[in-house]
């Protein structure tokens, strides 16, 4: 997901700022751990793994990562990213046009 939109979601969304940085970091270790940022997928148990493939940042790793290391083109993970990245701003555009209503 594109991380600026989201954050500005979670921002509308909550009801404080404190609010709004506990989600954030409950929501940012978890996918930092499992999407790259942590132990190599190989040393995951299978459940792990399984959860490690939902995560967005998993896809932007491979994204990086697949061509780097001649692995392929990595097509399928950048058609993720850019997907994730269209509807975080259009759910952002629709967040943040109804504050502007209200």
């Amino acid at each position: 997901m594109d991380p600026t939109c989201l954050r500005l979601a979670v921002g509308w969304l909550m009801p404080s700022a404190r609010a709004a940085q506990s989600l954030g970091l409950t929501a940012f270790f978890p996918m930092f751990l499992l999407g790259g940022g942590g132990p190599p997928p190989d040393a995951l148990n299978d459940t792990m793994r399984a959860i490690a493939n939902w995560m967005p940042l998993a896809h932007v790793m491979r994204t990086i990562q697949e061509p780097w290391l001649g692995a392929g083109d990595a097509l399928d993970h950048l058609v993720v990213v850019v997907a994730l990245g269209v509807v975080s701003t259009v759910v952002w555009f629709g967040l943040s046009r109804r504050s502007v209503a209200s």
